[in-house]
C-alpha cells in the first residue's frame, strides 16, 4: 500500500509508504512537498519546507494493482504568526 499526492497541475509531490497489514490503516501527510534528494555529505531534511499553497490536490491509494483517487481541498492556512501552521482541508 501507498499513498501519492498530486499537486493541482497533476505532479506527483509526496509520496508516503503504507504498512502491508491487512486491516484498518493511517497515513498522515504534513502538507509539505517531498523533501530535496539527499546528497553525499549534507545535513538530512526534516520536513520542515514551506507548506503547500491552498488548492486542489489529488490523492491516489495504491492497494496491490488497484488505486483510489480522491480530491482534497487545502482552502486556506490557519494562523498568522511567523512559522508553519496547518491548514484546513474540506
Amino acid at each position: 500500500m501507498a499513498v501519492r499526492v498530486l499537486d493541482p497541475e497533476g505532479k506527483v509531490i509526496r509520496e508516503l509508504p503504507g504498512k502491508k497489514s491487512a486491516g484498518m490503516n493511517r497515513i498522515s501527510w504534513n502538507m509539505r512537498p517531498a523533501p530535496p534528494e539527499e546528497q553525499s555529505g549534507q545535513r538530512r531534511f526534516f520536513g520542515r519546507g514551506s507548506m503547500v499553497d491552498p488548492g486542489e490536490y489529488t490523492v491516489v491509494l495504491k492497494i496491490g494493482a488497484k488505486e483510489l483517487t480522491q480530491k482534497a481541498v487545502i482552502s486556506k492556512r490557519t494562523g498568522w504568526a511567523i512559522g508553519p501552521f496547518p491548514s484546513i482541508i474540506k
